[in-house]
């Protein structure tokens, strides 16, 4: 390794230019690890919330599973089921809400919604978790209804409920608050190689 630095001062004030010339013999990366399993799932059914609005911002009421088309990777799949949670009638004023509009957002002709925040730490880098969270403390804050039951879930190789279900926003803000200052939450990296803990998890 050849290393040159340079050192000068600047009015008075010294400070030091750090390498500038450095010279490594390139070393070959390690090889793959083998492993020993190959993990594949396969998903019969998906569940999509959805909200249809027409050229008046009303909810569409009356739909059927004919009226969706789905698409995965670009290929049709069917429809199997649809559950309705509108009420017989377009709902005036359904228009969604923006952020900072300082608006409610509809709930679904009136029918509050049961929302559940998941936080994936098992694919977050460190530096994103801080932000993750603020995005919800901004959906929880600007985009959910008043009467929007919330839980909030965090991904940690197991399944952690932080918050059950509750309508009290400030209870959930609290909770996301607490999660960003959680050290068992930002500091380890949740490397893993194999899914099975966290489905094992699931099953006790």
């Amino acid at each position: 390794m050849i290393v040159k630095m340079v050192r000068a001062a600047l009015l008075g004030l010294p400070f030091v230019v750090f390498p500038w010339e450095t010279a490594i013999a390139a070393e070959p990366p390690p090889p793959p690890i083998p492993l020993p399993t190959t993990e594949r799932v396969a998903v019969r059914l998906v569940l999509v919330d959805v909200l249809v609005f027409d050229a008046q911002g009303r909810t569409v009421p009356d739909l059927r599973p004919g009226d969706f088309v789905a698409t995965v990777d670009g290929e049709e799949v069917p429809v199997d089921t649809l559950d309705v949670n509108c009420p017989e009638d377009a709902a005036e004023d359904a228009a969604v809400a923006q952020v900072g509009s300082g608006r409610e957002p509809a709930t679904t002709g009136g029918i509050p919604r049961r929302l559940v925040l998941v936080v994936d730490y098992m694919h977050l880098a460190r530096t994103d978790r801080a932000q993750v969270l603020d995005w919800a403390k901004d959906m929880v804050e600007n985009r959910s209804g008043p009467d929007d039951e919330i839980m909030v879930v965090a991904l940690d190789m197991t399944a952690r409920v932080e918050q059950t279900f509750t309508a009290d926003r400030r209870q959930v803000l609290h909770t996301l608050d607490r999660m960003m200052h959680d050290i068992t939450l930002w500091q380890p990296s949740f490397a893993h190689t194999s899914y099975q803990p966290f489905f094992d998890s699931l099953q006790a």
